[in-house]
């Protein structure tokens, strides 16, 4: 029985599908189903039997395979039991027939479904109420998962602004050694709203993390929307005190080779690179999917990788107590 945490990144072009699997090798969280059958072939090849899903946004290109998950899991003929899911509800006065009336009907009736043959299984909105709840810490024992983002408060003043501003981010961590705890923050899609929130509340949930998934495939936004309707309490924070906040050794991108909005943006390389210099910190840089500004920042770590680097496809964490490479080992497939 293995001991170590593992993280897979799927390579699915532009959008997220990740799967986490716990010690033990046999129950699995999975945050955001862009490709359903991505997702299940790992699953399966995996021989995962329990499973956990988090949705942390309603954007197609986190959830266009999550009916079609829920529903193959859900199977007379597939043994795997759900556990719990997890749903960051976040538009209003959507048609009638719309893609995301859809998905919360699919999501309710899976939910309702399970609930009938399986009253322990957990459905909740995906929100910090889940931190105090004794059940949800439960189901991932060894490992500690915390939900960072959003509060409630954050997605009944938000809703109906951006669906990115409330996309849920997780904190997963594991023990590894006597005293030696090791962090991964998955941010989805959250921007500047959503980050002045988080940095707001993290005397409560340090955000320190050894990896970070960048938020937003590697935006670089310049607005805050929403911000007026937060009270005079919260400052405005920017990627770069997010960053310095999270101070992070590995990071990486779940990015489309042709995606036509740019990413990984410029910026975000200069802030990986001022970022580096002021610190040393950065030990690993990478993408599922190289775009062209991948090319022109091949000098991150400041040592830089090797040049016969494979740094497209799959991208596996491996948190476990193994302290040649930290505890924390990256491969790519």
């Amino acid at each position: 029985m293995t001991s170590d945490l593992r993280i897979r990144f799927l390579d699915v072009g532009q959008g997220d599908a990740i799967v986490g699997i716990l010690p033990g090798g046999r129950r699995a969280f999975v945050v955001d189903v862009y490709d359903s059958q991505r997702v299940l072939d790992f699953l399966d090849s995996e021989g995962i039997t329990e499973v956990v899903l988090f949705l942390t946004h309603s954007d197609r290109d986190h959830t266009a395979g999550a009916e079609e998950l829920m529903v193959a899991l859900t199977s007379d003929s597939r043994p795997t039991r759900f556990l719990g899911i997890f749903f960051s509800r976040d538009r209003i006065n959507v048609r009638r027939r719309s893609a995301y009336r859809r998905l919360v009907r699919s999501v309710a009736f899976a939910q309702r479904s399970l609930s009938k043959n399986d009253p322990g299984v957990l459905s909740a909105d995906f929100n910090t109420v889940l931190n105090q709840i004794p059940a949800f810490s439960a189901i991932f024992d060894p490992v500690r998962v915390y939900v960072a983002h959003p509060a409630k408060a954050d997605q009944d003043s938000l809703i109906g602004v951006d669906t990115n501003e409330t996309a849920g981010v997780l904190l997963v961590e594991h023990t590894v050694a006597p005293g030696v705890v090791r962090r991964a923050l998955l941010t989805a899609d959250v921007q500047l709203t959503g980050i002045s929130l988080m940095l707001d509340r993290s005397e409560m949930l340090s955000l320190n993390a050894d990896v970070l998934k960048y938020p937003h495939h590697g935006a670089w936004p310049s607005d805050w929307p929403g911000f007026s309707e937060l009270g005079p309490e919260v400052q405005r924070r920017t990627m770069d005190d997010f960053f310095r906040r999270v101070m992070p050794a590995i990071v990486l991108f779940s990015v489309g080779r042709d995606n036509p909005y740019g990413h990984i943006r410029p910026e975000v390389f200069e802030l990986l690179t001022a970022y580096q210099t002021e610190c040393g910190r950065l030990r690993e840089v990478r993408w599922t999917q190289r775009t062209d500004a991948c090319w022109q920042y091949r000098g991150l770590p400041v040592d830089g990788p090797p040049d016969d680097i494979v740094d497209e496809g799959d991208i596996e964490i491996r948190i476990g107590p193994f302290p040649d490479s930290d505890y924390v080992y990256v491969s790519q497939a």
